[in-house]
């Protein structure tokens, strides 16, 4: 994906997939020059080095990326049954509106339950479960908690 972005030239589908990767266990290193030679210049430096944050802050950057990441430090005191909600709540907030005016899908009380289960999980947990909601619920769920900000 990287790789993409660059051929396309597209700087914020750049920053996007570093922060996904950061995210994740991949360990990510920035090297600005090898001996006098400077490897990477212009705005991919920048979109590195705002993604790594190392050096200055941009604030243009964080106008735009702002909105694509929960800030869910905000909520790191509250107890995980709070934390649960608002997860729910962040992810009913980008669903579809039914002809009545209602979210298309609300995560259930169940469901709630269940993303709490495999959070607090000791061991490694297997989507086995059949009419869990899994698919359309709590895997975004557990995308939001673990590609978010936090």
């Amino acid at each position: 994906l990287l790789d993409y972005a660059l051929y396309i030239r597209n700087i914020g589908f750049f920053i996007l997939v570093l922060f996904f990767l950061r995210r994740t266990s991949i360990h990510l290193e920035y090297i600005e020059r090898k001996e006098k030679v400077v490897l990477i210049s212009g705005p991919w430096r920048e979109a590195i080095v705002y993604v790594l944050n190392i050096g200055q802050k941009n604030p243009h950057y964080d106008r735009i990326f702002e909105k694509q990441f929960f800030d869910l430090n905000q909520h790191a005191n509250l107890p995980l049954r709070g934390f649960i909600d608002v997860l729910c709540e962040n992810f009913t907030r980008y669903q579809r509106f039914t002809e009545d005016g209602q979210y298309q899908i609300v995560p259930t009380e169940k469901q709630k339950q269940f993303l709490e289960r495999i959070i607090c999980g000791e061991e490694s947990f297997h989507f086995s479960e059949v009419g869990t909601g899994k698919t359309k619920v709590i895997m975004p769920l557990l995308c939001q908690t673990f590609l978010s900000s936090n």
